[in-house]
C-alpha cells in the first residue's frame, strides 16, 4: 500500500500564520488523487516521506516543514498520525535535482505525470508526498543504508 501526490505549492513551516489555509488547500489537490487510493484512510502502521524540490534557496527546517503535511491529511490518509512510526523529509534544490536517482515507475500514472510536468515547467517549489506501511527494515544504525 502507498498513497501519494504532488503539488506546486510551496511549504509552510509551523509558525506560519496561513497554515490553516495551506492545509485546506492541499487536502483540496489531493482529492484530484484521492479516487486512485481504495484504502484510504488506513489504519495500519505508516512511513511518510516529504521531497521538497525548490529552485531558489530555502531556509526552512525539514522538521517545520513536514509537520504541515501530516497535519493536513490527519482523518484523509490516516486517523491519526500517531499511526505514522517512521518519516523522512528531504529538501533538494532544483539545480543538484539530476544528481538524484528518483525511482518513479511505481507512482500512480496521473501522479508521475504531474510530478514530471511541475520538474519540466522548473516549477519553483515542488512538494512529493508519500504514506505506505511501515517496516522494521526502514530503521537501522550507521548512517545511509545501501549509500543512499
Amino acid at each position: 500500500m502507498m498513497i501519494c501526490f504532488v503539488t506546486g505549492q510551496k511549504p509552510l513551516s509551523m509558525q506560519a500564520e496561513l497554515l490553516k489555509n495551506y492545509k485546506k488547500r492541499l487536502v483540496e489537490e489531493f482529492n484530484n488523487y484521492k479516487h486512485l487510493y481504495q484504502e484510504i484512510p488506513t489504519s495500519e502502521n505508516i512511513y511518510s516521506k516529504i521531497i521538497y524540490i525548490h529552485a531558489d534557496s530555502s531556509n526552512l527546517d525539514v522538521d517545520n516543514m513536514s509537520k504541515p503535511f501530516i497535519d493536513a491529511f490527519k482523518g484523509i490518509m490516516y486517523p491519526d498520525d500517531n499511526i505514522i512510526n517512521h518519516r523522512t523529509c528531504s529538501k533538494i534544490n532544483m539545480d543538484d535535482y539530476n544528481s538524484y536517482e528518483l525511482q518513479v515507475d511505481l507512482l500512480p500514472t496521473a501522479v508521475a505525470e504531474k510530478l514530471d510536468e511541475l520538474i519540466c515547467n522548473r516549477n519553483s517549489h515542488i512538494v512529493y508526498f508519500e504514506i505506505g506501511l511501515f517496516s522494521a527494515n526502514m530503521v537501522f544504525f550507521g548512517g545511509a543504508r545501501n549509500g543512499a
